[in-house]
């Protein structure tokens, strides 16, 4: 990916986090990726933490935005606009529902709970109510960028996350 991007007028990179991150640990490849004309990182398929955004922000020059999506949902699901206040999702082709994982029913807006989605489009594979174990949480006012589309808040997996006095921990924070 660095030869590309030295080689190359490349001005963004989609990717996984952990894959622009190994640049970060080779003082060459980093010299290179900030001489680059890398612009823009849209990452998806794994978790971007606050501390990782910096650290690709720093080492890349590049503003980073961060994606959500996945294979039995149709793919890309939702990104971040230039505000980085959630990630927007189309309402209109997806429904999210956040569920008390313990009782499964409905938490109050705003408060984190797993995801249960449903397709609302006619293509791809239909879902109805699939359960994945994320957690998050969803704002519905307008963003600050003036859209008006519901923001995801990606907390991470339940399957990923230890307990410590009654909250969840999950490895991502810990970075």
């Amino acid at each position: 990916m660095i030869d590309i991007v030295e080689r190359v007028p490349v001005t963004v990179v989609a990717t996984r986090p952990n894959i622009v991150s190994t640049v970060a640990y080779n003082p060459e490849w980093t010299r290179k990726a900030q001489t680059s004309q890398v612009r823009m990182l849209a990452l998806g398929g794994g978790f971007l933490s606050t501390q990782r955004r910096a650290l690709l922000e720093r080492v890349w020059n590049a503003k980073c935005y961060n994606l959500f999506g996945m294979s039995e949902m149709f793919g890309p699901m939702a990104g971040e606009c230039f505000e980085k206040n959630g990630l927007h999702y189309l309402d209109h082709y997806l429904m999210i529902e956040l569920v008390d994982p313990v009782s499964g029913k409905p938490v109050p807006t705003g408060q984190p709970g797993v995801a249960v989605y449903t397709t609302l489009w006619e293509k791809g594979f239909p879902l109805l109510r699939y359960w994945t174990d994320d957690l998050m949480r969803i704002e519905t006012q307008p963003c600050p960028c003036g859209s008006t589309l519901p923001r995801l808040f990606y907390l991470g997996r339940l399957a990923d996350q230890f307990t410590v006095d009654s909250h969840y921990v999950f490895p991502e924070q810990l970075e």
